[in-house]
């Protein structure tokens, strides 16, 4: 006998595992200042203020992912502030591939061709937050049929 997916235990999954992985990956890349290794001022103030800038995105989109996960939709309101969650954390996502995108713009002395992961493990936490949104339209579907 199958248990509703509302009425599941939490389960590791996913979008978890590859936010971590994504989380510890651009904490490293800020703790190596971008790979920027001059001393001009003005440069190394505006890699401090990008990296506080990527450090709150990936602190804001991992708790959003969380609350989102924790929330069991029951009735059409839970799964529509869980989709909310899910929708904040993708943006936040798209926010920080914009800051990466800003901080080549800003510094041409970077090699851009280190960031192709960093967007590429990006883009995959984007697209398994876009899928377990999908999947969720079959909770809701069976909540508005039991209506």
């Amino acid at each position: 006998m199958s248990v509703l997916k509302s009425k599941r235990k939490e389960s590791k999954f996913e979008v978890f595992h590859n936010f971590y992985k994504l989380r510890k990956e651009l904490t490293e890349l800020v703790y190596r200042r971008f790979g920027y290794k001059g001393e001009d001022t003005y440069k190394l103030w505006f890699i401090n203020n990008e990296a506080q800038s990527v450090l709150k995105d990936l602190a804001d989109a991992q708790r959003y992912i969380t609350i989102a996960n924790s929330i069991y939709p029951n009735c059409l309101m839970e799964c529509d502030e869980r989709r909310k969650h899910q929708d904040l954390a993708i943006g936040l996502l798209y926010d920080l591939l914009q800051e990466l995108q800003f901080v080549l713009e800003m510094l041409p002395c970077l090699d851009k061709n280190k960031y192709v992961r960093h967007s590429d493990i990006i883009n995959k936490e984007i697209a398994l937050l876009k899928g377990w949104r999908q999947s969720d339209n079959a909770t809701r579907t069976k909540i508005l049929g039991n209506l």
